[in-house]
């Protein structure tokens, strides 16, 4: 469409935008082109899942008690409001993932409470 040619109010709000015209296989090929970059996010994140469970493997097999944290320095928007990624103004990007946990140590004890018996007041 020749409206599309040139900066219009029809082009507001969009992250990119290509003019294609009536190339249909081009249009075609860049909607594969996103999707597929949306999947190799998700392909990237199993594998760094696989590594971890190694790692924890590792740590299991030591025997010894071994505190892990793991954490990031930033949220993912992972399709919220049709966005993906981190480097744009959203919510789910400022929120911190934090998890903490135990390996091969028992649990925690339960914190001692004390009774604290009041002072008896002479009267």
């Amino acid at each position: 469409m020749d409206w599309f040619k040139r900066p219009s109010p029809l082009q507001d709000g969009f992250e990119w935008f290509r003019v294609t015209g009536t190339r249909a296989r081009m249009q075609v090929d860049m909607l594969r082109e996103q999707i597929a970059r949306r999947a190799r996010q998700v392909a990237c994140a199993e594998f760094l899942d696989a590594q971890m469970a190694d790692l924890l493997r590792c740590f299991v097999a030591r025997g010894r008690p071994t505190t892990v944290v793991v954490t990031a320095d930033h949220g993912e928007c992972l399709g919220e409001q049709g966005l993906y990624g981190h480097a744009i103004h959203h919510e789910k990007v400022l929120e911190v993932p934090l998890l903490i946990f135990r390996l091969n140590a028992p649990p925690h004890a339960a914190p001692e409470t004390r009774r604290h018996s009041m002072p008896s007041q002479a009267a």
